[in-house]
């Protein structure tokens, strides 16, 4: 497998996730419902600070934030929106959505993370997907957590998306990546390893059929 390229890698995982999700993703959502929901409630600081920083105004992000980062599932991916929207209470988490998109105050394209509930409504971003661009865009201090599409994700947590490289240009950013953040794919779609390239910021863990699980 790795003498394939991205690309060659993309096709055939495309396939295979094509093959396996159908009869997955009934239990990846019930998965993520579970044990995510449980994370939040329970381990959520323990296994933040413990792992990436120590809580604080000092910290790389100054403190956590209640707001789960999704995304809409628009090339074949798990749909985590319903099961997180019934199981996640209210108070104090509160869901967002990707956009891609320039502001007033940083005119640069870049991936910003939005505050979203359903009904709100939605426009098209810099690359034609539905997103939130009314209210301005969340600090990584408002994130509790990301939830990422995949492709495929490796035992290093190397993640093999679209291409387009915007999920990890903002996890580059010191804040952004003490920001906890899980793959969401079949485990199927798993692999032994992944080419890298030195832009490729590992995630921290993933969540499948078998449960949630952290490098």
């Amino acid at each position: 497998m790795g003498e394939l390229t991205k690309p060659e890698l993309r096709s055939r995982f495309r396939r295979l996730r094509a093959a396996a999700l159908p009869a997955r993703e009934a239990a990846i959502q019930a998965v993520a419902a579970r044990e995510l929901t449980h994370w939040l409630k329970t381990d959520w600081l323990k296994t933040d600070w413990l792992r990436l920083a120590a809580p604080g105004p000092n910290s790389p992000c100054g403190g956590r934030g209640n707001s789960l980062g999704l995304y809409w599932p628009l090339a074949g991916e798990a749909d985590l929106r319903g099961c997180l929207q019934q199981n996640l209470p209210t108070t104090p988490w509160s869901l967002a959505l990707p956009a891609i998109a320039s502001t007033a105050e940083d005119p640069q394209l870049g991936l910003r993370y939005r505050p979203w509930r359903p009904g709100d409504p939605l426009a098209a971003d810099h690359c034609g997907i539905a997103a939130p661009l009314v209210c301005p865009p969340l600090p990584a201090s408002a994130m509790a957590a990301l939830l990422l599409p995949c492709l495929a994700l490796d035992s290093r947590g190397l993640r093999l998306g679209y291409g387009g490289g915007w999920f990890d240009r903002l996890r580059a950013q010191p804040g952004w990546r003490a920001v906890p953040a899980l793959g969401v794919l079949p485990a199927a779609c798993l692999a032994a390893a992944l080419p890298q390239d030195h832009w490729d910021v590992p995630l921290d863990g993933w969540i499948d059929e078998n449960g949630l699980h952290w490098l």
